[in-house]
């Protein structure tokens, strides 16, 4: 009987080792489930989605494609937090901001995080240029929808001269 189970140990034993050093379909599923086009695509509609609710002057909308713990640091201000990003908006519409050109340049990241860069230009009344700049946006997943985490953009425009 002893050399039964010796023969039936030494036998498995190769099959075993193989089972483990096989990765299992989970993780290659995981792998394969993120795909960085898609995702691109997904970035340049919400990007349209989001110039359309500035046109409509929703700032609330605005806010709610930023995540629950997200800063946006917008130029010459202290960085604005997730509870305040709807006033920023607000008082950005009400400036005079009537409309906001997105130009989605790169996207790159995984299943984590995604980093958008691009270039903006912002509009008022008579589609009069207003701004123009580079931004950078970082995403993150949250309740499975990704949401900018950071924000962070600045002008084209040379800096006011002191003399």
């Amino acid at each position: 009987m002893r050399k039964l189970n010796l023969y039936v140990v030494i036998l498995t034993t190769p099959y075993f080792i193989q089972a483990c050093n096989t990765p299992s379909s989970n993780t290659k599923e995981s792998e394969v489930s993120f795909d960085l086009i898609k995702e691109t695509e997904w970035v340049k509609n919400e990007v349209t989605k989001f110039s359309n609710d500035l046109k409509k002057g929703d700032s609330t909308a605005l806010a709610a494609y930023y995540s629950s713990d997200a800063i946006a640091m917008p130029p010459n201000m202290e960085s604005v937090m997730k509870k305040d990003i709807a006033s920023m908006w607000g008082e950005a519409i009400r400036m005079g901001v009537r409309d906001i050109k997105l130009n989605v340049t790169e996207v790159s990241g995984n299943k984590d995080l995604l980093l958008e860069v691009g270039t903006y230009e912002m509009y008022g009344d008579n589609n009069m240029v207003l701004e123009s700049g580079k931004y950078m946006s970082a995403l993150k997943k949250e309740s499975g929808v990704w949401k900018v985490f950071r924000d962070i953009w600045n002008t084209n425009a040379p800096p006011v001269s002191t003399k």
